[in-house]
Order: structure tokens, then sequence, then C-alpha cells
């Protein structure tokens, strides 16, 4: 992550009014600068951009269900949005490279939790390559003090409705 670090989300967590303020004025300042670079990604060619911003809008706070490689270089996310309508999310990356970065806290620890929740993303692109040699970037701060980077050159990702649990009436 750039813009919306674990070091920023820590801050954004104080209880002290006048220091809230101050952080989520920085909050908003990173949030405009990523909606500026975000217009330059879909200049340079992220044809998915658009679609995939709306739908992490609504993947924050979804639990994660899994996080599972389907060969060497795809990777497929899972999540459960814990908001009506309640759907399945899954995101598929394509010729994908990813690791998974821990951020210990003030005690040098990563606590376990029992549901990990994606918290922010950011996309991003990788060096300046011609169009048909993009290598794009995806972030994922989660809620276990781990972060998902992804470099990829294709996504693909849908909405399912589950029927199983069924999906709770609001």
């Amino acid at each position: 992550m750039r813009l919306f670090t674990q070091q920023l989300y820590d801050q954004m967590q104080i209880e002290d009014e006048s220091k809230f303020q101050d952080q989520s004025d920085e909050w908003e300042r990173r949030l405009k600068i990523y909606e500026e670079q975000l217009k330059e990604l879909e200049k340079g060619g992220a044809y998915f951009l658009k679609e995939m911003t709306d739908l992490c809008i609504l993947l924050h706070d979804a639990q994660i269900l899994a996080i599972h490689q389907c060969n060497q270089e795809t990777l497929k996310l899972l999540v459960y949005k814990c908001i009506p309508p309640r759907d399945v999310g899954e995101i598929t990356y394509y010729g994908a490279h990813w690791i998974i970065v821990e951020h210990p806290n003030e005690k040098g620890e990563v606590p376990k939790v029992p549901h990990k929740e994606y918290l922010y993303d950011e996309f991003g692109q990788e060096g300046t390559p011609k169009h048909r040699d993009h290598i794009w970037t995806h972030n994922i701060l989660f809620s276990d003090r781990t972060e998902l980077e992804v470099k990829f050159r294709e996504i693909h990702f849908r909405l399912n409705t589950p029927v199983w649990p069924a999906a709770r009436k609001s």
C-alpha cells in the first residue's frame, strides 16, 4: 500500500477527537491523490478499473473466505459481503505473482483473528510498459495486519448470490 497504509489505518483508530480530525484530513488528502491516480490508470488502459473499484467499495469489511492458488500464475480471492445483498465476490488474477506481507503492531505481533476482513485496497501499474505488456498491481490491506500484494496481467471478477448459507433478508 502506498497511500492507505497500515500505519495510517492505525492512526485513524484513535479516540482523541482533535487528533482524529487531523488523521481524517490526511485520509481525505490521500483519497484525492488516489482518485487522480485511478483516472490516469484508466487513461493508460486499465479496462477493468471502473467496475473493479465499484466492486471493491462493496467489499470493504467483507469476510475473506479463501485465497487460493489455482495454478502457477492464477490466484483467486473469495469474499463474503456482510452487507445486503450478502453476495459472494470472486476476484481472479491471471499472469499473477503475489506475496503476503505482515505488518506487526507496536508490540511486534501480527495478531491471529478468527475472520480476516477486507479493509482497503489500491490499484496501480508497475513501470510504464507498452499497452500490451501492462503489469497491474492490486494491494489489499486485511484486518489481521496482513497485506496481499498482487502483480497481474488480467483480472476477472463477479458477484454470486449464495444458496447456502442462504442470503438473509434485511
